[in-house]
């Protein structure tokens, strides 16, 4: 059965399993990743999806501030198993993250991806 839920400590090694297979073992050199160097996600937006007990999907929202200090969210990463790909998982977490981020008060949420993608979740 497949659920969405908060990422706890036990999912740390197979989401980084995930995102190794998802964007590469050099994935750390990108630039979203010196943001969120050193920092821990924002408190109650770091989801997993489990098939089973199998970690199968990830999404994880961090504080950071736009150049003129005001306070926002940066998502990213958003991964989905080759195996769960084409199913709509990756949509799902997104209208999870995106209303939970909304219920705890956030404004508003950058992100660096495929404007494609995205572009059907507001972004632009």
């Amino acid at each position: 059965m497949l659920r969405i839920v908060e990422e706890t400590c036990a999912d740390i090694p197979a989401r980084e399993r995930l995102l190794d297979e998802a964007f590469g073992h050099d994935r750390h050199l990108k630039t979203c990743e010196r943001l969120r160097e050193g920092r821990l996600p924002a408190q109650g937006l770091a989801l997993v999806a489990r098939d089973g007990g199998r970690v199968v999907g990830t999404l994880r929202f961090w504080h950071v501030a736009t150049g003129d200090g005001r306070p926002c969210l940066m998502l990213g990463p958003l991964a989905v198993a080759e195996s769960h790909r084409s199913l709509g998982l990756g949509g799902k977490l997104m209208r999870r993250g995106l209303n939970l981020a909304g219920v705890l008060g956030h404004k508003a949420v950058l992100l660096v991806g495929d404007e494609p993608y995205y572009r059907r979740f507001g972004f632009s």
